[in-house]
């Protein structure tokens, strides 16, 4: 976690996390904050990932490059009900009829055009009055 703060410029020690654990199975590592201001300052700079790669970061990940995985992601912990939201809502921006959704704490927000503003989603036929 804290070799990925300093890939984002994001300053973070390590008494700014309560615990954090990998999932082995699934290559996750799941990380919780001591403060709400913690945790916004590095999800606030998750856009800069889409140009860091895996092996920067982390050069003992060669094998991740190699089996095709080269980018790193930080997403929510999401209640069943939001992710499936989110699940529409990226089969909507496939389709092309958003432009773009993300989360912020918890809420879902979407944009139907680069230059209008989001939209928060609070249940499912909020899709059909975008």
């Amino acid at each position: 976690m804290l070799k990925l703060a300093g890939a984002l410029n994001v300053e973070k020690s390590a008494s700014d996390i309560e615990i954090s654990h990998k999932l082995r199975r699934k290559g996750k590592t799941f990380a919780k904050f001591v403060s709400h201001k913690v945790k916004t300052r590095q999800y606030k700079e998750r856009t800069k990932l889409k140009d860091i790669r895996i092996a920067s970061v982390f050069p003992s990940f060669s094998n991740a490059a190699a089996a095709g995985v080269n980018r790193v992601y930080i997403n929510e912990n999401l209640t069943a009900y939001r992710r499936k939201l989110v699940a529409i809502g990226r089969e909507m921006r496939e389709d092309g009829t958003i432009n773009s959704i993300w989360t912020i704490d918890g809420k879902v927000f979407v944009k139907t055009s680069p230059e209008r503003s989001p939209t928060r989603i609070r249940e499912e036929d909020d899709f059909k009055y975008l």
